[in-house]
């Protein structure tokens, strides 16, 4: 019984019980433009952002790119598409659909304009035979949404974020207790 105790410990706090670090941070590229009644929605994020996705790898690390791109538009409703919120005139949109979702290497500049970026993910995508490893590869989305009109006023993305209270110290006799500062509400301060 000891023994086993041990071993679900180790396991427990072993670093390489996971396939890979989410990172804490992650700095997004986004294009938006509307057009003849829809909403198109560019987006570029780090492919080490994919949390939870195990992708197939070559026996050299490299993303094998023939198994890979089938499960792109999958993972771009759920890591991108779900977790971004269009509104127009204080309605919510429904939830963008994704159109194409690739995979770049991390030196392609082609989220530098809307009119590259929109080139990049409506053009050929790269060969299943280019290799990449994951942690040098982005990960491009293009997303459409139907709206009514022109312009979309506002868009929300991502989880919501609430600062953790900082510790205070115990008051001191006779002075009333620091009260946390107010975090806002998430309306007034989207987190995108």
């Amino acid at each position: 019984m000891r023994l086993s105790f041990l071993t679900v410990l180790l396991l427990m706090f072993s670093p390489c019980g996971f396939a890979h670090t989410i990172p804490d941070d992650v700095m997004v590229q986004a294009f938006g433009k509307s057009d003849s009644g829809r909403f198109h929605l560019l987006v570029r994020v780090p492919f080490d952002a994919l949390a939870d996705t195990v992708f197939p790898l070559r026996e050299n690390g490299e993303l094998d790119l023939d198994q890979v791109n089938p499960m792109l538009p999958g993972v771009a409703r759920i890591w991108i598409a779900e977790w971004i919120a269009v509104y127009q005139s204080g309605k919510a949109l429904p939830k963008p659909q994704v159109i194409a979702a690739r995979v770049s290497p991390v030196t392609d500049r082609s989220f530098a304009s809307y009119d590259e970026a929109w080139r990049h993910l409506t053009g050929p995508a790269l060969p299943v035979t280019a290799e990449i490893l994951p942690s040098r590869a982005m990960f491009d989305v293009l997303l459409d949404c139907p709206i009514r009109g022109g312009w979309v006023p506002r868009m929300r993305g991502g989880r919501e974020r609430r600062p953790c209270p900082r510790p205070q110290a115990p008051p001191r006799p006779g002075h009333p207790p620091a009260r946390a500062p107010s975090s806002g509400s998430p309306e007034s301060s989207p987190q995108w």
